[in-house]
């Protein structure tokens, strides 16, 4: 449910705060694969290389655990495993 938040965009009440999402709204539905190791994939619903940074960096923080990577993939495409570059 997060990450179809971060699809959809910001309030209007976050959009005054300077909050943005550079996850496009055809990046949902997304799917998130945990494997037995504990590593996570995110499927999206776009070409994972045709994601810009930061839209990659959004998607890994919302679900990333502290140390975690993860793997994006979408149509064929992968980003990843890749951290959460911000401290928690």
């Amino acid at each position: 449910g997060t990450l179809a938040l971060l699809a959809t965009g910001p309030t209007g009440e976050e959009r005054a705060r300077g909050l943005i999402t550079e996850v496009p709204r055809a990046a949902a539905p997304f799917t998130v694969t945990i494997k037995p190791s504990g590593h996570k994939t995110v499927t999206v619903s776009v070409p994972a290389d045709r994601l810009s940074d930061n839209a990659v960096d959004q998607i890994i923080c919302t679900i990333a655990e502290h140390g975690e990577r993860i793997k994006i993939l979408g149509q064929g495409a992968t980003r990843g495993p890749l951290g959460c570059p911000l401290p928690k």
